[in-house]
């Protein structure tokens, strides 16, 4: 699968988390995944990993690990 890289307007493949490395892609800055390489920022915009409502579950999950 494919998409496209918003940073050079190119074609890149999306993430395979089974042979791609996690931290070569995408890094977590607060609640937001930032992708790193063209295919970490294809798979950002393809799957929205930055919509709204999951930048809300990532602060409630992170608040939930913080009290324990």
């Amino acid at each position: 699968m494919t998409g496209i890289d918003p940073e050079t307007g190119e074609f890149a493949h999306l993430f395979h988390p089974r042979h791609d490395p996690w931290s070569h892609h995408f890094v977590v800055e607060g609640v937001y995944i930032i992708g790193l390489s063209a295919t970490g920022r294809a798979t950002v915009q393809v799957l929205d990993l930055n919509d709204v409502r999951r930048l809300e579950l990532r602060e409630q999950i992170l608040k939930g690990a913080d009290s324990d």
